[in-house]
């Protein structure tokens, strides 16, 4: 008997895994007319809805999770060119496949406040893919115009460089951002982190902007806000774009960004702005810790009542003899710090700073 119940564990146990596995997506009643879903043993295909005047599908779920074998958007017959994905009920989302569209490349967005965790996805037929852990905002005339109520946590786990290295742009915002066992390739990376409400810009890779943030005392201390990039973890990019609000940015990984061209060609290097890494602090905290290593071709850094701690590898790779380019701009306001174990290298330095504005040492 004993052993008949040790069966029937890991039977269960192996029933568990392979319900875990599986895509399971529920429409909500609000998309029930326009969004359908059909599977064919164990593939899946969501009928989008048809996209309205301003090209935007709108599609709601009270569950979201994809499985290995993949989710695909047929968006032939919509021909949209954003694909929101939104989940209205109280269910987390384990994305763990491949997410295609297929038809016009489109702009996927997967929106859910209670939480996202892409462990091994990936997406194809992609111009650019949005987790965001909010709900997002619309305009009375069907356009998307950012996110409210980011609340939740994404979570990027045991991706691969091939998953996102075809995306433009790959955007994650959330109150906290976990990147752990990942080799997270693709051209544009932007990180969103904190509470509060983004609207949508027109301004290439900070596409989105802060509205109302809470800076009181009280939200500070008790902040579970944070971005975490663990040991085993490296993101590579030619931009890279981290804003945080009240939040507390950890690297202990590595950072990436920029083209190996610098080293064999450094006259023929980019200029004014392209292939850098920008870190946008507000009433933040900024730590590379001694396992971190941050190669950057240029670094850009805002900081507002912030600091900055280096105890580990962090150091801009811009040497064009020829050019005027400082490749470590730091712009700020309020009272700030820097410091730690380990210097920042850097060639040529611009500071910027508002009337009052200080920069003291870290202690």
């Amino acid at each position: 008997m004993p052993k008949i119940v040790k069966l029937s564990v890991i039977s269960s146990a192996l029933f568990l895994a392979q319900f875990a596995s599986a895509t399971d997506i529920t429409v909500n009643p609000v998309s029930s007319e326009t969004t359908q879903i059909v599977r064919q043993g164990s593939n899946t295909t969501i009928n989008i809805a048809p996209a309205n005047t301003q090209g935007v599908s709108y599609n709601a779920y009270d569950k979201f999770n994809v499985g290995k074998h993949g989710v695909v958007f047929n968006n032939r017959e919509s021909g949209a060119g954003i694909i929101i994905n939104e989940v209205l009920s109280t269910e987390k989302s384990q994305l763990r496949g491949n997410m295609h569209v297929d038809g016009q490349k489109a702009h996927l967005i997967i929106a859910n406040p209670n939480g996202i965790a892409c462990n091994g996805c990936s997406v194809t037929g992609v111009n650019s893919l949005n987790l965001a852990a909010g709900n997002v905002s619309m305009t009375p005339d069907g356009q998307f115009s950012g996110y409210r109520n980011i609340s939740g946590k994404v979570r990027m786990l045991n991706t691969a460089e091939q998953h996102f290295a075809d995306t433009d742009k790959l955007t994650l915002v959330a109150a906290a951002i976990d990147i752990k066992n990942s080799r997270l390739k693709t051209k544009n990376l932007a990180t969103y982190i904190g509470h509060y409400n983004l609207a949508k810009t027109n301004s290439g890779l900070r596409d989105l902007e802060m509205i109302n943030p809470d800076y009181s005392l009280e939200n500070r201390k008790n902040t579970n806000n944070f971005l975490n990039i663990k040991t085993n973890s490296h993101i590579k990019a030619d931009n890279m774009y981290i804003h945080s609000a009240a939040a507390q940015i950890r690297n202990a990984g590595q950072i990436t960004t920029g083209p190996e061209l610098q080293l064999t060609d450094p006259e023929r290097t980019p200029m004014y702005g392209h292939n850098q890494l920008t870190i946008d602090l507000h009433h933040s905290g900024f730590e590379n810790k001694s396992s971190g290593k941050i190669n950057t071709l240029l670094m850009n850094t805002i900081m507002s009542n912030s600091r900055i701690e280096n105890n580990g590898q962090m150091k801009t790779n811009y040497r064009n003899p020829k050019s005027p380019v400082s490749d470590f701009t730091l712009i700020f306001d309020g009272t700030n710090y820097i410091g730690g174990k380990q210097d920042i290298g850097l060639n040529k330095m611009d500071i910027r700073k508002t009337e009052g504005a200080l920069l003291l040492p870290l202690e």
